[in-house]
């Protein structure tokens, strides 16, 4: 389970007196009926929990009806550029949840592509990640403004290197070299695809030469290793499989 992942978990009781920031209301995909009446009895629409996460940021998570997060859009409190938790507005929602269609409404709407959140995440390198695999919202991104050769987070980790951990061929490596990336960028600490995107490294003789701890990067024990198999993708993607 990813960070998020296990955030937005802790965080399904909160809210229990507003139904609107309960986020198991939003997965049951509520009607527009049910929102209105529960909006009659007093429930704050535009309201946000205590980290920050409001009807539409849930909606949106949830994956509730396009027309129904719409229609919260709507309501006043809720503008497409409302900072939600970690400052990131509902377009980032939208990208997390492969949700195109709502990108292109919010866009449409006034929402802006430029915003960072509280991590130094842009919209293109929070949907790398939180997994993102869909090169439809990475284009998205694209046509509008982002640069994935210079746009790096807090820890100085590009878009390659945060979505690592979940590529699963080179397809998508080759998307972002050709559109700027290094593949040998790394972040503040020095670290590349590699150290990002692999949990283990252990010689034919078993003895470990890179272990990722915890949720971050990891360590590196014998760099040359690290730095060896790199230029083995390189080629790879140049001239062997990895080519299309």
């Amino acid at each position: 389970m990813t960070f998020l992942g296990l955030l937005l978990v802790t965080l399904t009781s909160v809210g229990q007196e507003n139904p609107f920031l309960d986020r198991t209301y939003w997965r049951n995909n509520p009607t527009i009926a049910d929102i209105d009446q529960k909006i009659a009895e007093g429930h704050d629409i535009s309201a946000s929990t205590g980290a920050a996460f409001d009807a539409v940021s849930w909606a949106l998570i949830e994956k509730t009806d396009n027309t129904t997060i719409k229609y919260l859009l709507s309501k006043k409190g809720n503008d497409v550029n409302k900072l939600t938790h970690d400052k990131r507005t509902y377009i980032f929602w939208a990208a997390y949840k492969d949700n195109l269609p709502m990108m292109q409404y919010l866009l449409d709407n006034g929402a802006k592509t430029d915003i960072i959140d509280s991590h130094g995440y842009s919209l293109m390198n929070f949907a790398a990640a939180t997994g993102q695999l869909n090169t439809k919202i990475y284009n998205f991104c694209l046509e509008h403004g982002a640069d994935p050769s210079k746009e790096r987070n807090h820890d100085g980790a590009n878009v390659l290197l945060l979505v690592a951990p979940y590529i699963k061929d080179t397809s998508l490596i080759e998307y972002f070299i050709k559109n700027g990336v290094n593949l040998r960028s790394t972040d503040n600490n020095g670290n590349g695809i590699f150290v990002h995107g692999i949990r283990s490294i252990e010689n034919t003789s078993g003895k470990l030469l890179f272990v990722r701890e915890g949720s971050g990067p990891g360590k590196i024990l014998d760099s040359f290793v690290v730095s060896t198999m790199t230029k083995m993708m390189e080629q790879t993607i140049t001239n062997g499989t990895g080519r299309k």
